[in-house]
């Protein structure tokens, strides 16, 4: 702050105090060059409407005043900016700056001023700029309030308030009138450098001079004057005109302002009034910020009740300042066209791309029909301010709305918005369509409250609006009403509306079918998706069911969506359950990989793949695989063809479900039902329903028809040179088949929705090949290695007169008769090799394999193969010609070992054999009694041992 803001002590002159003369240049300006040490009284009020708010305004254009200054020896030493002139001169330090960017400044600051202080304390009168180079009054804004209560309470306030980074320094001022303060020479000359620049300076007073001195010398032989009434009349309309021109640049800047006043009100009331939730920003439609939560859209019922449409206030604020900007364009065109440079004229021009900016950004956003008035006003601001006709503003309405649709449609909005703001509006256009008739009589009619200069601010500077150039008016309307607002075509024929409609609909449905499009590829790959997003879009399309006439080519869009969405969910229906085939493939392929085969089967040996609980065995078995690196793909793809199983029935189910979900009745928005149109869309949904199923049945029949053909055929072909490991692969691979492809449930599903004529039992297929396979490893293993050793066990065994050991181990009974406990050792030695080579391939065990339903037969055949061996040697025995003393006891073990063999079979053991063949060798066992002891303690023995003998046992 200067030294001017300290305060004034009173001057003492002789004994006592004594009134000082006022310093006129702080009364006139509220500053003074000699601050602190003037001679002169500088008042500083409690009670003013003024204010002045010190160095406020950074003036850019810094001008200083230099005089020469002396050496000390009686010599002048010029500085660079003064060796023109001894006297001094202004020196311009920055001469790039032109008057626009310091209009720019001043008016940002005037702007931001009125705005607060307006708004916040009270009206303004008065708000100047100090344009000035010199530093007591460079900088400085005096702003006068209408009352000083308003100037008192922004004085309070603003002392300890902040502008720019800068603290602001404020004190009431003395000043009276503002105008007095503007330097005569300036106004004259355009430069003086006491002189301060005043900016946005507004005053409704008349320029009484400029009457005094308008046109001194008259035309007195003008043959238009016939008498001294009519000179006198000549005289004063001479005298208002050249008023009237001298002061159009003052009466512009006037109106000018009233727009910027009305503009800034207008942006205010829209903010207060408009929640911030209700306006769609357009940096975020294009962002994709917005986003749509599982696909549901906003409940509008719920909005629609709780929205309040615009008030009238700021509808019919638009319509004000549309007719204001046409009106400073109407009496001001001379001025806009010869002043461009001119900040007014800068200012209206920077206004009307504001207001326009408005109008597009309001007739965009607006999304409920309650707002169809308001949309009617934002028509005619755009008519009246563009001077446009009926049918520029109407494109222009449909132009703007296209734009913002398709930044919706490929944004991330629930489809039932996009719906909603197209249907909204059609329903904008008809209803501006239906009124334009209205409008036009409107526009035309300018008497009474009418008159636009009597509805706007145009009213106070009435008198100053006449054109008056030769004193007549050519068009009689003009002269009455001052103003003539043209329109070249009035009316829009009904072909040219409907035809401007049919377009715009058409752009509608190809960005609706874009947006369609989109969801449809994120969801391609999903079945039950692709249900889910048809049924999304059809249940929209009922909420606005006049809008399923929009056309797509020589169809409907429902029609056209539901061609194109049937013919792509029958290719992925298709490329999804014949996967199967390549499944098929590839089992065939890893089949010929033995190396392959082994590494996949000693990857998952020790994983379960009979107990399917949440696929649990699946997941050791590919986490086992992914840990060895030999991950079995055959498993993965098994698994995913679940998974598309599952998909497949559950879209069929939701397909069904859409077809009858169209037919019930819906609370529509646009209050237009088409029943019949509905019926038709739910048949046609029931035929895709019906070819779906159909589909479905025939293509996954065929594929494991196909496969199990396959299959079945290995065992034809690689029969005599088939390996264990490959047989156990292929088992896996088909018990995994019967775990995920469960056709039962999904010919039930299917069953539902259509005649299922053939059905495959996928069991039924599997349980023969399985059988088949176990006969292939049992006997391969048994023929191989263990048929010719069990008979030589029994060949050598009576051959050779040895004792065994087993024999000190029976048991005495009565009659002095050895009674057997166990088997033979080296035949249940053998026998749990047997087992052991059963269940372990190429040193892997695959134990679990065995415990299938489909082994029980298979292992009945091989103990029943067993006790046939036995009997068939027993049969064909004779006693020896030479006496052998353990011969009886031998026949006793190999009774005992047909025994244990037939416990195998069954645990619970019951004689039911002929055994006359054994008897007749041994005299013993005709006893029944005997043989039961036999029995007996045989089937003891078994119990503690029969897990040795797995998979064979029971």
């Amino acid at each position: 702050m200067d030294s001017s803001v300290l305060p004034q002590i009173p001057q003492l002159k002789g004994y006592g105090l004594y009134e000082q003369e006022r310093c006129p240049f702080w009364d006139k300006v509220g500053s003074c060059r000699h601050g602190a040490q003037c001679v002169r009284f500088h008042e500083r009020p409690k009670q003013s409407k003024t204010l002045v708010f010190r160095k406020l305004f950074d003036n850019p254009i810094r001008t200083i005043y230099n005089k020469p200054e002396g050496n000390g020896n009686g010599k002048i030493n010029l500085t660079r900016e003064s060796k023109s002139k001894n006297e001094g001169e202004f020196v311009v330090m920055d001469v790039k700056i032109d008057e626009n960017y310091l209009n720019k400044i001043a008016d940002q600051i005037y702007q931001d001023l009125f705005v607060e202080f307006a708004l916040k304390y009270g009206e303004v009168d008065n708000i100047t700029i100090c344009g000035n180079f010199n530093t007591h009054i460079g900088g400085n804004v005096i702003v006068k309030f209408k009352d000083e209560r308003s100037a008192n309470k922004c004085y309070t306030d603003c002392i300890e308030r902040w502008y720019n980074e800068r603290p602001l320094f404020c004190e009431l001022s003395p000043i009276k009138n503002i105008d007095n303060a503007v330097c005569k020479r300036f106004t004259q000359t355009g430069r003086c450098e006491h002189d301060i620049i005043e900016m946005n300076n507004i005053t409704t007073s008349e320029n009484v001079q400029l009457m005094k001195l308008a046109f001194q010398k008259s035309d007195y032989n003008s043959k238009s004057l016939s008498n001294l009434s009519k000179f006198n009349l000549h005289l004063e309309n001479i005298q208002i005109q050249k008023v009237q021109n001298d002061n159009r640049l003052v009466i512009l800047k006037n109106v000018v302002h009233d727009l910027n006043y009305s503009l800034i009100t207008l942006k205010h009331n829209l903010l207060t009034e408009m929640p911030s939730s209700d306006i769609l920003n357009s940096s975020d439609i294009l962002n994709n910020n917005i986003t749509m939560k599982n696909n549901q859209s906003i409940d509008y019922e719920e909005n629609i009740d709780h929205y309040h449409a615009v008030s009238t206030s700021i509808s019919n604020g638009f319509t004000l300042i549309a007719k204001n900007i046409f009106l400073i364009k109407y009496f001001f065109t001379q001025e806009l066209h010869d002043y461009p440079n001119l900040f007014a004229v800068t200012k209206y021009q920077q206004l009307s791309t504001e207001f326009n900016l408005l109008l597009k950004s309001n007739i965009t956003r607006l999304k409920y029909q309650a707002d169809t008035d308001f949309v009617l006003n934002l028509y005619i601001s755009d008519l009246i301010a563009n001077e446009k006709d009926p049918i520029d503003s109407l494109q222009w309405i449909l132009n703007e709305r296209l734009l913002y649709f398709e930044n919706l449609a490929h944004s991330k909005i629930p489809f039932q918005d996009l719906l909603n703001y197209a249907f909204v509006t059609v329903e904008f256009i008809n209803f501006v369509h239906s009124r334009i008739p209205t409008i036009v009589n409107r526009i035309k009619n300018k008497t009474g409250a009418n008159n636009w200069i009597h509805q706007t601010s145009f009213q106070k500077w009435n008198k100053w609006l006449h054109k008056l150039e030769n004193l007549k008016f050519d068009n009689d309307e003009e002269n009455q009403f001052q103003y003539i607002f043209k329109l070249k075509n009035e009316r829009i024929s009904k072909s040219v509306f409907d035809k401007i409609m049919e377009k715009w609909n058409s752009q509608i449905s190809e960005l609706l079918l874009d947006n369609f499009n989109s969801r449809f590829d994120k969801s391609f790959y999903n079945l039950t998706d692709l249900v889910i997003l048809l049924r999304y879009t059809l249940i929209s399309f009922k909420h606005f069911t006049s809008l399923t006439k929009l056309p797509v080519k020589d169809d409907n869009i429902i029609n056209f969506i539901l061609k194109n969405w049937s013919k792509e969910y029958f290719i992925e229906l298709t490329k999804k359950l014949t996967e199967f085939e390549s499944i098929s493939d590839l089992v065939l392929k890893t089949y010929d990989d033995e190396s392959l085969i082994h590494s996949i089967l000693e990857s998952s040996s020790n994983s379960c793949l009979f107990d399917f609980k949440d696929d649990f065995n699946l997941n050791k078995l590919l986490e086992c695989s992914l840990e060895n690196d030999n991950t079995d793909k055959v498993f993965s793809l098994l698994d995913t063809f679940k998974h598309h199983l599952k998909s497949t029935s559950n879209s069929i189910e939701s397909l069904k479900n859409l077809s009858t979900l169209v037919l019930k009745p819906l609370l529509t928005i646009d209050d237009y039902e088409d029943d019949d149109f509905w019926i038709e869309i739910s048949n046609k949904l029931t035929d895709i329903l019906s070819t779906s199923v159909n589909t479905s049945v025939s293509i996954l029949n065929n594929s494991i028809s196909n496969f199990f053909e396959k299959v079945s055929d290995l065992l034809k072909t690689y029969n005599s040179k088939i390996s264990n490991s490959r047989i156990i692969y292929i088992m896996r691979i088909l018990v995994q088949l019967e775990e995920k492809i469960q056709l039962h449930d999904f010919y039930d599903t299917f069953s539902k929705y259509s005649k299922i004529d053939k059905r495959i039992d996928i069991a039924k297929l599997i349980d023969p090949l399985l059988e088949s396979y176990f006969e292939v490893i049992i006997k391969s293993t048994y023929e191989s290695k263990y048929s010719i050793k069990f008979k030589d066990i029994f060949t050598k065994r009576f051959t050779s007169k040895k004792e065994y050991s087993e024999f000190m181990l029976w048991e005495s009974i009565f009659d002095d008769k050895p009674l057997p406990t166990i088997s033979s050792i080296e035949y249940s030695e053998l026998l749990i090799s047997f087992c052991t080579d059963l269940i372990t391939i190429d040193g892997l065990n695959h134990s679990n394999m065995y415990i299938l339903p489909s082994f029980e037969k298979v292992r009945q055949n091989i103990i029943n193969l067993l006790l046939k061996d036995i009997e068939g040697f027993i049969k064909n025995l004779k006693k020896p010609e030479e006496s052998d003393e353990y011969f009886d006891k031998k026949i006793l073990l190999t009774y005992s070992d047909y025994i244990y063999t037939k416990l195998l079979l069954k645990s619970d053991f019951v004689e039911d054999l002929d055994i006359k063949c054994f008897s007749e060798l041994t005299k013993s066992l005709i006893d029944d009694t005997f043989r039961k002891q036999i029995i007996s303690s045989i089937s003891e023995s078994y119990k503690t041992q029969s897990l040795m003998y797995y998979p064979l046992s029971k």
